[in-house]
């Protein structure tokens, strides 16, 4: 069985302490913390307990490790997609458009993406790359504030 600090030795080694710490801000949220081994390495998932839905994976790729948010209250919130830093959002904006928001698809699988406003427009975007964000020192502090948006709705 895998634990989560054999995945904390796999992420850099700069975001180390923020992943632990993220870990225990959402174990005291009563997220769960699942762990699992892909071929890129570790997927690790936080399931909400008051819903049972994930709220965020790391997952790790060539690049480094990155948080994948489902941030399902994202149109909550613009004011705040606004500060983000502009690489990541320049990475939301350019992210795959959701086919089931956007008319052009109906896979009964698909559970939607997110339909939110950034700088002033409106975006309809896929869930799994939406808000896939690369742990880096400048991003670390909007990945925290972003789960505890979510978290408070």
């Amino acid at each position: 069985m895998n634990t989560f600090d054999e995945f904390l030795e796999t992420v850099e080694e700069n975001s180390r302490i923020f992943v632990s710490e993220l870990n225990s801000f959402l174990s005291e949220y009563g997220c769960k913390c699942n762990i699992k081994t892909a071929k890129s390495g570790y997927v690790v998932s936080y399931v909400r307990g008051d819903n049972n839905k994930t709220l965020l994976n790391f997952v790790q790729r060539k690049s480094g490790t990155q948080a994948r948010i489902y941030a399902v209250h994202s149109g909550e919130y613009g004011d705040f997609l606004d500060t983000l830093p502009e690489k990541v959002k320049s990475k939301a904006k350019k992210s795959t458009d959701c086919r089931k928001l956007t008319g052009m698809g109906d896979d009964p699988h698909c559970t939607g993406g997110y339909e939110f406003t950034m700088d002033g427009e409106i975006y309809r975007k896929c869930r799994t790359n939406a808000f896939l964000i690369p742990l880096s020192e400048e991003n670390n502090p909007f990945i925290r504030e972003f789960l505890e948006k979510e978290l408070s709705i």
